[in-house]
């Protein structure tokens, strides 16, 4: 039977996984393509699997228990499109805004204080980042630059 306030997405195992993060522990939310395991080998850190499911479903449910982190600037990372890739959209990935719907903090206009709270890290730089990862969970996401760092606050 289901906790009473848990999303049922979320699994004993990713339930334990953010209970144990600390304040400034990162998880990285990873898309189907991601190297997940070879990151996690390099950060020492688990593999959570959660194949069939889309990143903003899992997304929405992450952010209804963990709290982000409020003392840095940018508590969230996304991975930057590649020149290369640059013309395949108009603007953005799609699937950013469909973050922005899940939680504000993915709003990459502005914040209340006028800023983002995203940083966009190029390729390699975003994968020296998930090195430093608490976990990674892989999800069946197919959408392109669909990869999310996002950094533990503190619960008041």
């Amino acid at each position: 039977m289901p906790l009473l306030g848990i999303p049922s997405l979320l699994s004993p195992e990713l339930l334990k996984c953010l209970a144990e993060m600390g304040h400034g522990d990162t998880l990285v939310l990873a898309d189907a393509h991601f190297p997940s395991h070879s990151i996690a080998r390099k950060a020492s850190c688990s593999v959570i699997r959660y194949d069939g499911v889309e990143m903003p479903q899992l997304l929405e449910a992450i952010m209804s228990v963990l709290p982000i982190d409020t003392y840095i600037e940018s508590p969230i990372a996304l991975m930057q499109v590649e020149p290369s890739d640059a013309d395949k959209f108009s603007s953005n990935p799609p699937i950013w805004s469909d973050y922005a719907k899940v939680h504000p903090h993915f709003n990459l206009l502005t914040s209340s204080s006028g800023k983002s709270r995203v940083q966009l890290l190029p390729r390699e730089q975003f994968y020296r980042a998930a090195e430093r990862a608490y976990c990674v969970v892989h999800t069946g996401e197919l959408a392109q630059y669909a990869n999310i760092i996002i950094t533990k606050g503190v619960a008041i």
